[in-house]
């Protein structure tokens, strides 16, 4: 209870306004203010702002790891039988000769490198058959191998012309396995179908 001509509290077991004497009959109760919930609607909104930004910045950067990581997008290599294989960022076009247009293979490809490469050869190509064990085999037994520069290339074929004629394509996933050195300039792999070693040189 509030005095009405001083506003000094009155408890409750006082007939008088202590500070002024004014009887408690003249006194009214004041509500206590009640508290504004603009402060945690703003608190809200911010963090909710904060989270969808951690979430874009997460997808972002996922998306610029997965680009970046990509070493043989606009990349053109000869291999060691004379072939040549062209990459786009998601095709690649694999000549018997360079630029022969009479005999070649053209298709999708996603490329893996490091970790990623070795989760994706152990789960999604598990049917091949490679584990992890022996992948650390073969890094120990080469001082230019590691973990950070194992690759997959895993590739899908949708086209192949023989001697200019386009023929069917009794296995169009062919993903190849192995080591991208010498500052990314040498691709060191092995067909996984076939068993088949090649070894590229990057020509640009």
């Amino acid at each position: 209870m509030f005095c009405k001509n001083c506003g000094k509290e009155i408890k409750d077991n006082e007939q008088f306004c202590a500070e002024c004497g004014t009887k408690k009959s003249n006194v009214e109760k004041k509500e206590t203010p009640k508290k504004s919930n603009i402060g945690l609607i703003t608190g809200l909104i911010i963090g909710g702002s904060i989270l969808v930004i951690i979430v874009i910045g997460f997808i972002l950067n996922l998306v610029l790891s997965n680009t970046k990581n990509n070493l043989l997008e606009n990349t053109t290599w000869k291999a060691s039988d004379n072939s040549q294989a062209i990459f786009t960022s998601d095709r690649i076009d694999w000549y018997k000769t360079p630029g022969d247009k009479n005999n070649y293979y053209s298709g999708t490809y996603k490329f893996y490198i490091g970790e990623d490469a070795i989760k994706h050869i152990t789960t999604e190509l598990s049917n091949y058959g490679v584990t992890q064990e022996e992948i650390e085999g073969v890094i120990s037994r080469n001082v230019q191998y590691s973990k950070s520069n194992f690759v997959v290339v895993d590739i899908t074929y949708d086209k192949y012309v023989l001697n200019g004629k386009e023929m069917t394509i009794a296995k169009p996933q062919v993903p190849w396995f192995g080591f991208i050195v010498d500052d990314n300039k040498i691709l060191d792999v092995a067909n996984m179908n076939t068993g088949t070693y090649i070894t590229f040189t990057k020509e640009k």
